[in-house]
Formats: structure tokens, C-alpha cells, sequence
């Protein structure tokens, strides 16, 4: 099998389709793609990479990204994927673990990182630029620089072909790495198996959307247009420049769906003021993802979409795609109803959600942890043990199953992991701690604790990443909080970067073991900030937006769905309660 086939033999069916259209103006249509593709996996062929190497990927979204990521896939590799937003000493840790053999990145990339103090510029305006790894970590590299590819495709006869490398279901499909819970390196190993289910799962939640063209808030989502046959836009740039991309593409009517975060439309929304027009009927489809969304900003979208576009929000994960689907009406049924939690709806076809009570022993007998089962389930974190074909996913988020109607559906409670949600991007704290405590200036190490903690503001719908200090022992100079929040984003990338600085003489603590109270601190930044502690029901685990092909795709997507999975919900018994 090769997951990529399908997308090939589509843009092959309709050349003269429009295919990518970036912000820049640059586009391409199916016809021109399929020869990209076909040129840069001939290209990586002839070079030597071979079934199953794994290749880094360091290409802007858009055109080179499409043709990169697909032709990587077509010739068996493994596209590694790792976001350079929490900072270079985690994003190097990744691609060392990866153990890559190539590395496809755009001349750009390479410039930039030679040029002192330029990706620390860009940083500051919220664009990260991922450092080019060294020679011993990735030894294979092309540069893919867009002239060039453009040079080797018009160098092809007209339809030329690249067969399709056939791999096993259950070799890695890509590699993809979260947050982590640690300061290790969290790979996702997607067998091609899994992904082949995992673009199923999302082909199944918007399939009969009548979708012709996607707004794609990442690069991966691109390839979720092209796996539907339909047209991909783009958006580039900061949280301020990709807002007003977003509105200025939809207020336009080139695109008819749009699949981002909340945090984006939150953006729209100051942007444009208390008396917005309201947005065209053309707009046919919101699709949320990536964040909680609230049903106070469910209730202003509605005020502001044409009263016929359709609002759907996914829960899901990176380890196993989309898990459910609610419409907007069930979110606010619920709320109105005056029940507890988070509504994130109806399990998919062929996925089926239970609940291990003994992760929550004290919360309520029809409470536990969310495990997912799914064909689309990833192997197992690199380095790790395989996962086994009955573990299912633990997800770390609490939740109960609820019938509406004659259908189970999942409601989240809360987390049994420290993580914050900011913008859409997962941040585990023990991932940034132990870097921002290694912190020093000219007067020696500055921090003795450190706690990264999130507070809820109303009026952006988003927690906000606060960073708790104490000096470190025997410190004379004081902490000023502005200098702190800025080496803190120097190593943490935008991703991690504080949007507040707490500094306290003694971070409180708790427990025979001292640990730091975040609780406590929680409380402390809400009443010092104006915030409020994120509301529990709130704090689930967000879907990393990754599927090379997934996210948006075509007909021709054919599921393996094991008989284990029924697409309903069951619970586990909860265990007898202790004497």
C-alpha cells in the first residue's frame, strides 16, 4: 500500500484544477503539482533514499510543501514532522531522536540561520524559523528551492509517471512529535495502516460538506484538500497577519471552508470590532480544531457567520486523529441544559471510547480516563515499547459517557496531566521547566523554582501562559519581569513563550515532597492578572493538525476498519468503592 497513491491518481484526473494558492499569490494547478511531485521523488530516488528512511521536513506551507511531503510519501519515506515553537534546544533533541537519513529545506531556512540574531528578529514577530540540523544528525539533504523544482518539472515529459512504492501496513507512515510530558522527545509513529484509517476518520467528518476550497491553517492541511480533490488556500505569518488573511479570504469568497483553531477567530473578532459585518454566505463550513472551544464563543460566531454555514468542532489527537464531532446546536443544548463538562459529541465510525474509573478514583463513579480504540491508533512513541493491539490510547483527559438520543456521546471533565492550551498548541510545562531554570545572566543563575501555570482570559477565550519565579539562592541583583519574559522566549520559541512573569520570593509548596503548589500559583496569577483558573471541563488535550493527505480528502479513501471497532461508546465498570 502507499497512502499517497490516491492523491497522485487525483491530480492526475483533473490537471487543470486549481491545486495550492498561497498568500503570495503564487499557485499551482493539479496538473503542475503532479509534476513537481513526480520531479522531487525521481530527484530523491536517483540521490539514493530508500523505502522507510526517514526525512526531515523544513518547507513553508504551499506549493513546495504539497509537492515535498507527498513525493516524500510516494517513495516510501517517512516524513518527520516537528514545530519549531518551543524553542532549538527541544526542537534539536526531536530531529536527534528522529535519527533521520535526508533533510528536504527550503534555501530560506538555510539563509536565515546564518545570519546573526535574524531568527531571533522573526521570533519576536511571532514567526519561528527552525535551526538547519547539523551534518552528524541528518548527513542527506536537499535544498528545495522553488526555481529549481520548477526547472526539474518542466524538465519531464508532460504526465510523467513515478510508480508508487509499495510498503507494508504496518511500517511507519510518518513521524510526527508532540509537546511531550518530559524533556524527552515525544515521536508519533503512524503506521501507514493507521494512517490509511486516520484519513478515513476525518474523510468521514466532512466528505459531504460540499466543500471545493479549503482554507488550511498549516501546512498539513493542505494535503487534506488535495486528498478530497478539491483547492487549497493558505495563510502565513504571525497571529495578527494570519487573522487578517483569514478574513480578507473569506470576506472574498474564494474559500468555502475554513479548518482552524478558535484562537484565530477570537483574533477576527477584536480585529474587526463590536459592529463586524457579517460574513458571506460563501463561507459554507467552520471546522474547529486544535483548542477547546467555549460555548461563548460558539454564541458569537453564530452572531457573526451567515446563519447557513455550518459550525462543526473535532476532538481528537495527534496518537489517533479525530476521535469526535459535535455540531454547534448539541455544544449549546448541553450548556443551556445546565450539565457539566465539555460536550466534544459523537464518536466516528469505527472508533470506540471507554473509560478506566481507575484513574479517577475519586471523582465520581462514572468518571475515568478517555481510551480510544481505533484502527487509526498510532504503534507506539519512538524509542517505546509497541503499543499493544488492545491497549487502546489513555488519553490523560477525564471524561463521561452521556446517551442523547439513542447515541452515546463523550463529555470532558478535566485533565489527569499538567497542560496548558494556548492558541492551540499544547504546552506541557515539564517540557520548558527544566530549560527555563538553567536560565542565568550576567549576575550568575537567576531562578530557584520555576512553575509555568495557565490562567483563563474571558475576553480571548485562551488560557495565558504565566511564568513563576523565585530568585535563586543568595541572588543579590532583583528580577526584573520584563528582562525575565524576554530570555524566557529566547530559548522557549514562540509556542512556550510566557505572556506573563510572576516573580515571588518563595514559589509555594505542597505535599511530603515540596512540589510546587501550581494549584496555589493558579489562583495567585488569576487574582494578580485579572484572569480566572481555565475552566476544568476546558482542559483537554488539543488534535495536532497532521495528516499527510488527512484533514480534507477525497473519495477514493478506503478505510481498514477492525471488527473490534464497532463506532460506539462503552464504559468499564467502575471499581468497588475502597471500605
Amino acid at each position: 500500500m502507499n497512502v499517497a497513491a490516491p492523491i497522485l491518481d487525483l491530480l492526475a484526473a483533473e490537471p487543470a484544477r486549481p491545486g495550492v494558492r498561497e498568500p503570495s499569490g503564487r499557485s499551482a494547478t493539479y496538473g503542475e503539482l503532479r509534476q513537481r511531485i513526480v520531479a522531487l521523488g525521481r530527484e530523491l530516488q536517483r540521490r539514493g533514499l530508500r523505502p522507510g528512511d526517514r526525512v526531515v521536513l523544513q518547507v513553508p506551507a504551499g506549493v513546495d510543501f504539497a509537492a515535498s511531503a507527498v513525493a516524500v510519501l510516494l517513495v516510501g519515506g517517512v516524513p518527520v514532522l516537528c514545530e519549531p515553537g518551543l524553542g532549538d534546544a527541544v526542537y534539536r533533541s526531536r530531529i536527534r531522536a528522529a535519527e533521520a537519513r535526508w533533510l528536504v529545506v527550503h534555501p530560506l531556512v538555510q539563509r536565515l540561520g546564518r545570519v546573526p540574531g535574524a531568527r531571533g528578529l522573526l521570533r519576536r514577530l511571532e514567526l519561528d524559523v527552525p535551526p538547519v540540523p547539523d551534518l552528524d544528525d541528518v548527513p542527506g539533504r536537499v535544498l528545495l528551492a522553488p526555481r529549481w523544482l520548477d526547472g526539474l518539472a518542466a524538465a519531464l515529459p508532460a504526465q510523467a509517471d513515478l510508480t508508487p512504492v509499495d510498503r507494508s501496513g504496518e511500517d511507519d507512515g510518518v513521524l510526527v512529535f508532540t509537546g511531550g510530558t518530559t524533556s524527552e522527545p515525544k515521536g508519533v509513529r503512524l503506521s501507514n495502516r493507521a494512517l490509511q484509517s486516520y484519513l478515513t476518520n476525518i474523510h468521514s467528518v466532512i466528505a459531504d460538506l460540499r466543500i471545493e476550497s479549503l482554507l488550511a491553517d498549516t501546512p498539513q492541511q493542505v494535503l487534506y484538500a488535495l486528498w478530497l480533490g478539491r483547492t487549497a488556500f493558505t495563510t502565513r505569518g504571525g497571529r495578527r497577519r494570519r487573522a487578517a488573511l483569514v478574513h480578507r479570504l473569506v470576506r472574498s469568497g474564494a474559500v468555502d471552508a475554513y479548518f482552524g483553531s478558535p484562537y484565530v477567530w477570537v483574533k477576527m473578532m477584536a480585529m474587526t470590532g463590536p459592529g463586524r459585518a457579517p460574513l458571506p454566505a460563501s463561507l459554507r463550513t467552520v471546522l474547529l480544531g486544535s483548542a477547546p472551544v467555549t460555548p461563548e464563543l460558539l454564541r458569537q460566531l453564530r452572531g457573526w457567520l451567515h446563519p447557513d454555514t455550518r459550525i462543526l468542532s473535532i476532538y481528537g489527537l495527534t496518537e489517533a486523529g479525530p476521535v469526535c464531532v459535535s455540531r454547534v446546536d448539541d455544544k449549546l443544548a448541553w450548556e443551556r441544559e445546565g450539565h457539566d463538562g465539555d460536550f466534544v459529541g459523537f464518536p466516528l465510525p469505527g472508533v470506540r471510547v471507554t473509560l478506566d474509573a481507575d484513574a479517577a478514583p475519586r471523582v465520581g463513579a462514572d468518571v475515568g480516563e478517555v481510551v480510544v480504540h481505533s484502527p487509526s491508533l498510532y504503534s507506539g512513541y519512538l524509542g517505546q515499547p509497541p503499543l499493544g493491539a488492545e491497549d487502546g490510547l489513555h488519553t490523560g483527559d477525564l471524561g463521561r459517557l452521556v446517551t442523547r438520543g439513542d447515541r452515546e456521546a463523550l463529555v470532558l471533565l478535566g485533565r489527569t496531566k499538567d497542560m496548558i492550551i494556548r492558541r492551540g498548541v499544547n504546552i506541557y510545562p515539564g517540557t520548558l521547566e527544566p530549560t527555563l531554570r538553567a536560565l542565568g545572566d550576567e549576575h550568575g543563575l537567576m531562578f530557584g523554582d520555576v512553575a509555568l501555570v495557565g490562567t483563563w482570559n474571558p475576553k480571548t477565550q485562551d488560557e495565558e501562559l504565566v511564568l513563576c519565579v523565585s530568585p535563586a539562592p543568595d541572588r543579590q541583583a532583583p528580577l526584573d519581569p520584563e528582562d525575565v519574559k524576554r530570555r524566557a522566549a529566547s530559548v522557549t520559541g514562540t509556542d512556550g513563550a510566557p505572556d506573563h512573569v510572576l516573580v515571588k520570593q518563595e514559589l509555594p509548596v505542597t505535599g511530603r515532597q515540596n512540589k510546587v503548589d501550581k494549584a496555589a500559583l493558579r489562583r495567585v496569577a488569576a487574582q494578580r492578572l485579572g484572569g480566572a483558573p481555565a475552566p476544568a471541563s476546558l482542559r483537554c488535550r488539543a488534535i495536532t493538525p497532521w495528516s499527510p493527505g488527512s484533514r480534507a480528502h477525497g473519495s477514493p479513501l478506503a478505510g481498514s476498519a477492525s471488527t473490534a471497532s464497532t463506532g460506539s461508546c462503552s464504559r468499564q465498570r467502575a471499581p468497588p468503592a475502597p471500605c
